[in-house]
Formats: C-alpha cells, structure tokens, sequence
C-alpha cells in the first residue's frame, strides 16, 4: 500500500538528553488526510543533546525528501531549560518549520484524542515493505503497556503528533528589534 496523495505531514518528538541512559527522546512522523491517522515512522534512542539534534534534522531532511514540506514539532518542558532547549532546536532546524509544543495535563491525558481515534479504526499505520519496521512492535508493545509501562516515549510522541495534526495550532508571534 502507498501513502494518500497530499497527505499532511508532521515529525513530533518527545525529548530527553542522557546518552545510554535514563528516559528515550522518541520521534513519530505522522501523517493526516481525509479524517485519517497515518503513523509513518518512529525512531527512539538515548541520545545525548547534539546527537538528539543531529537526528531531528536528518528525520526532517528524509521526511521531506519523500513527502515535502513537513512540520517539527517538539515538546517543550516548562522553565527556562525547556525554552532554550527549543531555541537550539529550532536554530538546528533552519529551514523548517520548527514549533514548540508547550505541554500540559498527564502523557494519559494528552493521549486520549488518539486513542479515540484508534477505537473507531481511523488510525493505519505505514508498513512499507522495503523499510526497517521494528518500531511498530515497539509502539505496540509500549501501547499495550501504557500507562503502567516502564517506556512511554514513542506512545507520547504518537500522542503529540496526532494532536498537533488534529488541531493544527497556529500562533504567530514576531519580535520587532
């Protein structure tokens, strides 16, 4: 099976920074057309900052590579560290659309949209036949899991993707220097 024509696409990660250790940064490309939920790819490691940046640009860059333009979304922890977490985010992803996700409420609240939408069959998920697809056993099993599950990263990247697409928040804002 292929993908629709125009469909509408997005990259949202779920960030951590330790390298082999603690909490995975996930990212999950998704995609809309037509009412539906395209779950495309899914990548997850523990990568420290600089490789956690170096890969959402080279995500973004096969992404659009395939599909065009793409939206980078990127959730974005309250304070001062989450903020500037997302200007180096959004420094490394010139020439993208790069938006913050400021999150609020549970990963269990923010997950409720998609799993509406998974209970009246209008979520596919991609499986082509010529890609690694190990990361739908991985989605699927920490779906299966959450909330309890010890890994809920590829399921919050999911989540933010779905809802970002869902919504399409647009805010602008502009500094005047």
């Amino acid at each position: 099976r292929t993908l629709p024509a125009g469909i509408q696409t997005a990259w949202y990660w779920d960030n951590a920074g330790t390298e082999g250790g603690g909490a995975h940064t996930a990212g999950m490309l998704g995609g809309v057309h037509d009412g539906r939920f395209y779950l495309i790819k899914s990548v997850a490691g523990q990568w420290s900052a600089a490789n956690r940046e170096a890969r959402k640009r080279a995500e973004a860059e096969w992404a659009r590579s395939r599909f065009g333009t793409n939206v980078v979304y990127s959730e974005q922890e309250p304070g001062s560290a989450g903020k500037e977490q997302f200007e180096n985010t959004s420094r490394n992803l010139a020439g993208f659309a790069a938006k913050a996700d400021r999150v609020t409420g549970s990963k269990e609240s923010r997950a409720d949209a998609l799993a509406a939408q998974m209970e009246v069959g209008n979520v596919y998920v991609y499986a082509p036949t010529d890609a690694d697809n190990s990361w739908i056993d991985e989605l699927f099993d920490e779906l299966e899991a959450f909330p309890k599950g010890r890994r809920k990263d590829r399921v919050d990247s999911a989540s933010g993707c779905y809802n970002m697409l869902a919504n399409q928040k647009r805010k602008a804002r502009v500094t005047i220097l």
